[in-house]
């Protein structure tokens, strides 16, 4: 016999047991959208949500997977490893499904959203005289010369030469 439990957390929607579904000795809770924001790599405890019991083993499957995010299960530690690609974002479904040694499957719905990195393009009105224009951060380890920014007028403005600058701290 195989129980199925369908939770789509994103819009808040319930089918089966709010508090979780358990099979002999086997146990999985609500599990809530998970939220990692791009480029990471998150590692998350399993055993927060579920309860594998003695001789119970987990795995994901995937039936829609993000080309942008990676997803590696460590059974023995219960552990679930996700990677999110720079340019990753969107979300995705991940089946749990649990093999109680006693009981029946069940399944659950791990819910990653990805967020993509905050951006920003750098604009500079200068004086006119300037003969180089450049931005410098902890996103780039404070190096005058790897973020130039190009003139973009004879006069005076001055831009990124991207459409912006992948931030993850301090300018």
């Amino acid at each position: 016999m195989k129980i199925r439990i369908s939770i789509f957390l994103s819009f808040f929607v319930l089918q089966g047991s709010t508090t979780g579904l358990r099979a002999a000795d086997a146990y999985i809770g609500w599990i809530p959208v998970q939220t990692i924001q791009a480029p990471t790599t998150e590692e998350f405890d399993l055993s927060r949500w579920i309860d594998r019991g003695a001789g119970g083993k987990i795995e994901i499957l995937r039936s829609k997977p993000l080309a942008t995010l990676e997803a590696k299960l460590d059974p023995a530690r219960g552990k679930l490893r996700l990677h999110a690609a720079p340019d990753g974002q969107g979300i995705e479904n991940i089946t749990l499904r649990l093999t109680s040694a006693s009981g029946p499957t069940l399944e659950g719905i791990f819910t990653v959203a990805i967020q993509p990195s905050p951006t920003a393009a750098f604009r500079y009105f200068g004086t006119g005289s300037e003969k180089a224009v450049c931005v410098a951060g902890s996103f780039n380890q404070w190096s005058p010369t790897s973020s130039p920014l190009i003139k973009i007028s004879k006069y005076r403005d001055w831009e990124t030469d991207r459409k912006s600058t992948r931030l993850n701290s301090s300018h």
